[in-house]
């Protein structure tokens, strides 16, 4: 006498169970699945550096107006024939950190006026850092984001990015 509970079923093989592709080989009426996420404008300026720019269109899974997933994907990349901002800057804070270099070596050359090349050379320092922090955050916002931060075997963590073979990279 065999007896059979209802609630054992036969599983089926993984072989049987049909693929996506399969599924729409068959059926070529069912729509196409979309993987929904919020999408956003994209400007790139000449010289690498980007900004997202307005909301384009909003994902299923969130439903309230105004509200995101927080997943931002460019919808679309609108090109800049222009430099950033942030290069306009570099640009003027390199330009008065050449004049003041030229200003103390002509200084140097007349001599007597050691408090203001004093002065002056203070203001250079300060200059300097403000270029160094200005490139540093437009090269982290230039970088690919594949290429970001990630660690290596050694456990030191790797912040740049090799453009030719001649570089090394830079690790803190």
């Amino acid at each position: 006498m065999s007896f059979s509970s209802p609630l054992r079923t036969r599983i089926p093989k993984f072989s049987s169970i049909p693929s996506l592709l399969d599924l729409l080989a068959r059926c070529p009426t069912l729509p196409p699945v979309l993987v929904s996420m919020c999408y956003y404008h994209q400007i790139r300026w000449e010289c690498g550096y980007w900004r997202w720019g307005r909301f384009r269109e909003q994902c299923n899974r969130e439903y309230r107006i105004g509200e995101t997933c927080g997943l931002m994907l460019v919808y679309e990349t609108e090109e800049q024939p222009t430099i950033c901002a942030v290069c306009c800057q570099l640009q003027k804070k390199l330009r008065r950190y050449d004049k003041m270099w030229q200003d103390v070596r002509r200084w140097h050359h007349e001599g007597g006026k050691p408090a203001t090349v004093e002065r002056t050379c203070e203001e250079m320092h300060v200059i300097l850092k403000q270029i160094q922090g200005l490139r540093k955050d437009h090269d982290a916002r230039c970088r690919p984001l594949f290429l970001g931060c990630f660690r290596r075997r050694d456990s030191r963590i790797f912040t740049g990015y090799i453009e030719e073979e001649e570089k090394k990279p830079t690790y803190q």
